[in-house]
C-alpha cells in the first residue's frame, strides 16, 4: 500500500502543478491591439503612424492594427466606414480614431456604429480634430466623436501650452497632450496618447480604463493633465 500511497501523491504534485502553471498561463493578458480609423492614405500608416507607435509604447507586442477602409488607390472609402467599424476584429484591446468631424444625418449610421461597440464595451479614444480649410471651428458636443457615448477625446498643445488652431473645443476633451518637438502641429498629440496607453493596457481591466481617465483629469491641478499623470512610469 505504501508505494501505490506515494504514487497517487506524486500525481497530485504533477497535476497540482500543470494547474498552476495553466492558471497562470490564462493569467496573462495579451499585448494590447489598437484598432486604427483614419482617413489619411493607407502610404501614411506604413511610414509614420506604425514606426511613431512602435517607439512611443515601448510595448513588445503591442500591435497598431489599420483597420481604415480604403479604395483601389489607397484612399479613404467613407462608404465602407460603417461596415469596417461592425468589423472590428475580437482580439483589437481598443478603437482609435485619428479624426473628427461635424455631427450630422451624413455620418449618424457611423455614429450608431460607434455607439454600438461602445456598449460591447469597447474603448474608443479619439481626435479632438480640427475642420476643413472651408469650415470653422465649433464646440466638441457638435462633433462625431463629441456625440459618441463615452468617447475619450485627446487634443493637442502647441508653443505656450496653446491648442493646436481652430481645433474644435469643450469640455468632453479629457486633455490636450504635447507631442514630442518635432511633432509638434502635426496632429500627433492623440497617437502619442494612444501609444502610452497601449503600453499600460494590461495594467487595468478593460472595463476600468474609462473611469480611471476621468478620475485622473479631475484630480490634477492642470487644465490640462499630462502624460505622466495618467501613465506614471
Amino acid at each position: 500500500m505504501e508505494p501505490m500511497k506515494k504514487t497517487m501523491n506524486a500525481m497530485r504534485a504533477m497535476w497540482g502543478a500543470l494547474a498552476f502553471f495553466s492558471g497562470t498561463a490564462t493569467a496573462v493578458a495579451a499585448p494590447a491591439v489598437v484598432g486604427y480609423f483614419s482617413k489619411e492614405p493607407a502610404a501614411v500608416f506604413d511610414t509614420k503612424v506604425k514606426p511613431f507607435f512602435a517607439t512611443q509604447s515601448k510595448c513588445p507586442g503591442c500591435e497598431i492594427r489599420n483597420l481604415t477602409p480604403y479604395n483601389s488607390k489607397g484612399e479613404y472609402n467613407p462608404d465602407k466606414l460603417v461596415d469596417a467599424i461592425e468589423a472590428v476584429p475580437q482580439d483589437v484591446s481598443f478603437l482609435f480614431f485619428d479624426w473628427n468631424e461635424r455631427s450630422g444625418p451624413k455620418n449618424k449610421e457611423v455614429l450608431d456604429a460607434l455607439n454600438q461597440k461602445i456598449s460591447e464595451g469597447r474603448l474608443l479614444i479619439a481626435s479632438a480634430g480640427v475642420p476643413p480649410t472651408n469650415e470653422g471651428t465649433c464646440p466638441l458636443n457638435r462633433t462625431l466623436m463629441g456625440q459618441a457615448n463615452d468617447a475619450i477625446i485627446i487634443g493637442e498643445l502647441v508653443e505656450r501650452d496653446l491648442l493646436l488652431a481652430q481645433c474644435y473645443y469643450g469640455p468632453e476633451m479629457l486633455s490636450a497632450i504635447r507631442p514630442p518637438k518635432e511633432l509638434m502641429g502635426q496632429g500627433m498629440a492623440p497617437l502619442y496618447f494612444v501609444s502610452r496607453l497601449a503600453g499600460s493596457w494590461n495594467k487595468r481591466k478593460p472595463q476600468d480604463w474609462s473611469s480611471y481617465l476621468k478620475a485622473r483629469k479631475n484630480k490634477s491641478k492642470r487644465l490640462w493633465p499630462e502624460l505622466e499623470e495618467f501613465f506614471p512610469r
